[in-house]
C-alpha cells in the first residue's frame, strides 16, 4: 500500500516544474513513503500565485465608478436671520423691533403700521452696496397736519443726507432715490433714518411725527 502511495506521488511530481520539485522527487526515490505536508502545501501554493497575481492586475484594470459625497444640507433660516437680511423693514412682521434702532414706536393692535418720533431710524445689513434706492412708505395723518403745516423730512443714510423733501398736504406719500456710491457700506450694517421737522406734541409730551409702514433699500 506504501510503495503504491510513493509511486503515484512520483507520478504526480512529474508534472511539476523541475526546479520546484527537485527534492520532493529525491525524497520518493529514496524510499520515504511519506511526503511532509507543508512541503505539498508549499509547492501548491508556488503553482497557483501566478494566477492569483494574474487576478489581482486584472481587477485594477478595472475602471471604477465615480463617487460623489451628497451635498451638505443647509440649515433653515429662522425668521430672525430672514428679518434682518430683507432690504425693506416692514412694519407689520413679527419682529421687526430687531431691525429699529430708534423713534418707532411699540406696535398698535390689528394695525400694519406704527406711529413714529422726530427721527425713526432702522438698520439693514448689507451684502453688496450697488445700485440701490432709499425708499420709504408712510403717512402723513390730518390731525397732526393741521397743527404742523406743511413739513419737511430730511433723508439720511449713514447719518449723511440723502435729500430733503417739503409736503404740503396730507395722506400716503412715498419716496425713493437712488443713493450715491460711497454712501452704503457692503458687508455691514447700515443706518437708514427720516427726520421730520415738525411734530405734534402729546399731553404726555410724546412728539408724533408719522405714521410709518415701510423703509428700506430696493433695487
Amino acid at each position: 500500500m506504501a510503495d503504491r502511495m510513493a509511486q503515484s506521488g512520483i507520478a504526480a511530481l512529474a508534472h511539476l516544474p523541475n526546479d520546484g520539485c527537485v527534492w520532493l522527487r529525491q525524497c520518493c526515490s529514496a524510499g520515504r513513503t511519506s511526503i511532509p505536508l507543508f512541503a505539498i502545501l508549499a509547492f501548491s501554493v508556488v503553482r497557483i500565485l501566478p494566477l492569483i497575481g494574474f487576478c489581482l492586475i486584472s481587477a485594477a484594470c478595472v475602471s471604477q465608478p465615480d463617487i460623489y459625497a451628497p451635498p451638505a444640507q443647509r440649515k433653515p433660516l429662522d425668521q430672525d436671520v430672514l428679518i434682518r437680511s430683507k432690504l425693506v423693514v416692514d412694519m407689520a412682521e413679527p419682529l421687526v423691533d430687531r431691525a429699529i434702532v430708534s423713534d418707532i414706536r411699540g406696535a398698535e393692535k390689528n394695525v400694519p403700521w406704527r406711529w413714529t418720533g422726530q427721527r425713526p431710524t432702522v438698520s439693514i445689513k448689507l451684502k453688496s452696496a450697488s445700485y440701490l434706492k432709499y425708499f420709504i412708505d408712510f403717512s402723513l395723518v390730518d390731525a397732526t397736519f393741521k397743527e404742523t403745516g406743511p413739513v419737511s423730512i430730511t433723508y439720511y443714510v449713514n447719518d449723511q443726507v440723502l435729500d430733503k423733501v417739503t409736503y404740503d398736504s396730507p395722506g400716503r406719500k412715498t419716496f425713493e432715490k437712488l443713493i450715491p456710491a460711497g454712501m452704503l457700506k457692503p458687508m455691514s450694517q447700515n443706518i437708514l433714518a427720516a427726520e421730520i421737522d415738525k411734530t405734534k406734541l402729546t399731553e404726555d409730551g410724546t412728539k408724533l411725527g408719522f405714521i410709518l409702514v415701510q423703509i428700506g433699500l430696493q433695487p
